[in-house]
Parts: structure tokens; C-alpha cells; sequence
């Protein structure tokens, strides 16, 4: 499968930056936002107010979804 296609948290998963437990729990939090009316955030946001990743694991996410590709 193609990595632009997948989910943060499927990248963030599959990179072993965060666990199950703390992708259910950052999900949780994003969808009672939303029930909640709050500002959503997005999921790598969560998981970094959560304490379970950092920015540069975030960033390492971000490079597997959306490579920079250098043109000639």
C-alpha cells in the first residue's frame, strides 16, 4: 500500500512511536472535542500534548506521508 494513503496514527503505529493504548487514548480525546464543540487538533498535535511522541517523531510521520521529492 501506498504510504500516502494511510492514517497518521497507522504510520505512527507501524514506526513503534506510540502504542494501541496511546493512539485509542489520543483519538478519544480528538472525538470528545468534537462531540464537545471544542477546537479540534489534529492527531499528532494530541499525541504530543499527551507526552507520547515528540515534535521530531512527528515530523518523521509527516516525511512518510508527504515525501519531499527534490526536482532536477
Amino acid at each position: 500500500m501506498n504510504d500516502r494513503y494511510k492514517f497518521f496514527g497507522e504510520v505512527a503505529l507501524e514506526k513503534k512511536f506510540v502504542t494501541p493504548e496511546q493512539l485509542y487514548e489520543a483519538l478519544t480525546v480528538q472525538a470528545r472535542a468534537k462531540v464537545e464543540g471544542r477546537e479540534e487538533k489534529l492527531l499528532g498535535q494530541v499525541l504530543l500534548e499527551l507526552g507520547s511522541m515528540t515534535e521530531d517523531q512527528i515530523r518523521q510521520v509527516l516525511d512518510v506521508l508527504y515525501p519531499v521529492t527534490e526536482e532536477a
